[in-house]
């Protein structure tokens, strides 16, 4: 599986456009935890910034687990929840999304990668790890309010 390190989808996507996607991405992946989705993370930090975010349902920590990386999968393998794998967005987080991905699909849990895929398009290039989307979105949302344009209606000279 060979993941790369993302690009904007679309380089000429004004911020309002990315910040649009952004929330709807991470949305949908509330929603999905509400609903019983467990979201696999690399750290705690990682798992305290969904919590900021929003996600209510179920986070494991894969590398904060004192189990063995192999041993952490056969016990994601046999949960009977859907498992969205969101790994950061470095070279090291990718390895471990893809060693992860290729294991469960072998065990026959295949991993939900959606979110990852979007968000790695999306915003890899601006922040490398999960717990950075927090500040990321505090940012663009600070920044799609201070590009508001208000318009006063046409200058009158007298």
């Amino acid at each position: 599986m060979g993941l790369k390190r993302g690009r904007n989808q679309s380089p000429n996507k004004s911020l309002q456009e990315r910040n649009e996607l952004l929330e709807r991405y991470l949305e949908q992946l509330i929603q999905m935890s509400r609903d019983g989705a467990v979201t696999v993370v690399e750290g705690h930090k990682d798992a305290e910034a969904l919590r900021r975010i929003g996600v209510t349902g179920a986070i494991t920590c894969i590398k904060a687990r004192r189990a063995s990386l192999p041993d952490s999968i056969n016990k994601l393998a046999n949960m009977t929840s859907e498992l969205i794998l969101l790994t950061d967005f470095d070279r090291r987080g990718r390895e471990l999304l893809g060693k992860m991905a290729r294991n469960l699909e072998q065990k026959g849990k295949p991993p939900n990668l959606h979110f990852w895929l979007k968000l790695n398009g999306l915003i890899s290039n601006d922040i490398k790890d999960v717990e950075g989307m927090v500040s990321y979105l505090q940012n663009m949302r600070r920044q799609a309010v201070g590009d508001i344009q208000i318009d006063s209606g046409p200058t009158v000279s007298l």
